[in-house]
């Protein structure tokens, strides 16, 4: 469905050229809703203050950011998407190694090996507790770089010995902010479960846990737990990234709102097809009732008129009303009143017309869905969304995971994986094993009845 023409007035405001309509909503996020600022904010019991930098106006902006997506049709599947192919088909541990061609030139060869014991065991959540693992780690840590472009790992190391990584857990956003810079450089930040400050009226002041985590120093002082936050500061306030999403926020709230419209249109809404039009006294006999002798018959006279007009609209919803009567006509006589050009007055029914502009509503739906999907950079099809009334190809589809996977996909695994090498090194495994994430590609069914492959070398690597 093309739009012709529509018009961007303001932030929320667009005129429909075909309806002659100008269509405004009223945003529920505040213009500066992005804009934080250094609070000081108290800490639980007499511990005192810490500043910190608010995320969002309302300190919190990522989960009104969270809520915007939730609430779409459209843009959650998208992300999902985005995690998925992230997160791949596990780890791949390999080995690299160098050969000269003929020609005497270096090629890289990357040889997948078997995975270490020890290293099998920490993925898989041994002496961790708490249920967590690298895996659950892996899929946060890939949807909050997909929601927010930002990953932030909390370490803890083993009591025993207080060397060893112990555990590395994916903190959420929404749970986490910075505190005030020192010396040009973030070097804690603040957890708490209760940073907005809307909807928590509920909680005292002092029972609003905050717990400080400090960013990694290296090694010649070990942590017993820290952080390393990473992410993709292409766009920033100075402390938070801005995902490269969020410009699309405006366009996702129009589209959230069109769908409620049109239920609540439904709910509410009058489904009036007739308006019949009766003289007040149409069925009354009026010289029966001017002769009438006592107030009785006169009573009488009009419950008689009352009863015609009655069954005249049963007659007449039975005649107009159901399927089976879709489409009738109406035949009608009234008299003419030669002497004054006029007719008498008589029974109309006439139609009603309401235009809810709902054509031009869904095109304006469908512009904002469209901004949306763009912002995401990712093709639709890839989440099973129809485009034009259509899925794409697979030759499309199978181009279109491809372009995704090697463009975007090795920053952000990269970053996912950072912690992991840190592990590595400071638990000392194995120098010459390094791990990617695996992937597997579509092949044509022609080539492979299988439809896939796994692919042997790490895109990330």
């Amino acid at each position: 469905m093309k739009s012709k023409g529509i018009k961007r007035l303001g932030a929320h405001t667009f005129y429909l050229p075909e309806s002659q309509a100008v269509v405004s909503f009223k945003s529920t996020m505040h213009p500066d809703v992005d804009k934080g600022k250094i609070e000081k904010v108290n800490l639980p019991g007499d511990s005192g203050q810490v500043e910190i930098m608010t995320w969002g106006r309302n300190n919190d902006l990522p989960q009104v950011m969270e809520d915007l997506v939730s609430a779409n049709e459209i843009v959650p599947a998208l992300m999902a998407t985005k995690q998925s192919i992230l997160v791949g088909n596990g780890l791949m541990p390999y080995k690299i190694r160098y050969e000269k061609n003929q020609k005497g030139e270096s090629k890289r060869i990357m040889e997948e090996v078997e995975m270490p014991t020890q290293v099998q065991d920490w993925l898989d959540g041994e002496g961790w507790g708490d249920g967590l693992n690298f895996w659950k780690y892996l899929d946060g840590a890939a949807g909050e770089f997909v929601k927010h472009s930002l990953i932030i790992p909390e370490f803890v190391r083993f009591k025993r010995d207080g060397q060893k990584i112990k555990s590395v857990e994916n903190k959420e956003c929404k749970t986490m902010r910075a505190g005030k810079k020192e010396n040009g450089r973030v070097r804690s930040w603040y957890w708490s479960g209760h940073w907005s400050k809307r909807g928590n009226s509920s909680v005292k002041e002092e029972d609003r846990k905050i717990t400080k985590l400090d960013i990694y120093t290296g090694e010649e002082k070990k942590q017993a737990k820290f952080i390393v936050p990473v992410g993709n500061y292409l766009f920033n306030d100075g402390y938070y990234p801005k995902a490269t999403w969020c410009g699309s926020k405006d366009w996702i709230e129009m589209a959230n709102f069109i769908a409620p419209f049109h239920k609540a249109n439904l709910k509410n809404g009058y489904n009036v097809r007739w308006h019949i039009e009766i003289p007040a006294d149409y069925f009354l006999d009026y010289e029966k009732y001017n002769a009438a002798s006592s107030d009785d018959e006169k009573a009488q006279l009009q419950a008689d008129a009352n009863a015609r007009e009655q069954q005249f609209m049963d007659d007449v919803n039975q005649f107009l009303a159901g399927i089976a009567n879709a489409g009738r006509t109406v035949w009608t006589k009234f008299e003419w009143d030669k002497a004054s050009g006029k007719k008498y007055p008589g029974i109309e029914i006439k139609p009603l017309e309401y235009d809810m502009k709902d054509e031009s509503l869904l095109k304006l739906h469908d512009n904002s869905l469209k901004a949306a999907i763009s912002s995401q950079g990712i093709h639709p099809t890839l989440a099973n969304i129809e485009t034009q009334g259509r899925l794409a190809s697979g030759t499309e589809i199978r181009n279109a995971f491809l372009m995704w996977l090697i463009i975007n996909t090795p920053g952000a695994r990269k970053m996912m994986l950072d912690p992991l090498n840190l592990v590595k090194k400071i638990n000392a495994w194995p120098a010459d094993i390094f791990y990617g994430i695996r992937d597997y590609e579509l092949t044509a069914l022609s080539s492979n009845g299988a439809g896939m492959q796994e692919r042997t070398q790490p895109v990330a690597a």
